[in-house]
């Protein structure tokens, strides 16, 4: 096995070249990408706390909030898409499931609404 430099060996030559771990993941930052371990540390949060400040400021609730919300309240939240379902009993419904680093939501996305946001349901990315 061939590495670009003797620290990214360092880091991989005991997983025969393959990043499994977090640690490992960490240090190839600062030894390939010249992140400062602070920088570094910063790649195990979830991708939504990268961005909560941002969706703070867009009033977007946390998952952890939307499960403590009212009854039938009307709440905007964001987060990862883990799964997307629609079964052929559900009436044209998509069940997605939306993640952040407090915890999941479990949406249903009535058939009307998948129609005008098809692009954005399928295919959002962060």
């Amino acid at each position: 096995m061939s590495y670009p430099s003797a620290a990214v060996k360092s880091v991989l030559e005991r997983t025969l070249g393959v990043s499994i771990f977090q640690e490992q993941v960490m240090q190839l930052a600062v030894v390939a990408a010249g992140f400062t371990p602070g920088e570094a540390d910063k790649l195990r949060r979830h991708p939504p706390a990268l961005l909560r400040d941002r969706l703070q400021a867009m009033r977007l609730l946390t998952a952890a909030q939307v499960a403590a919300a009212r009854h039938r309240q009307r709440v905007r939240a964001a987060g990862i898409a883990t799964c997307r379902q629609r079964p052929a009993t559900a009436s044209g419904v998509t069940f997605v499931t939306l993640e952040d680093e407090t915890g999941t939501i479990n949406v249903a996305v009535w058939r009307t609404t998948a129609e005008k946001y098809r692009r954005e349901l399928l295919g959002a990315t962060l």
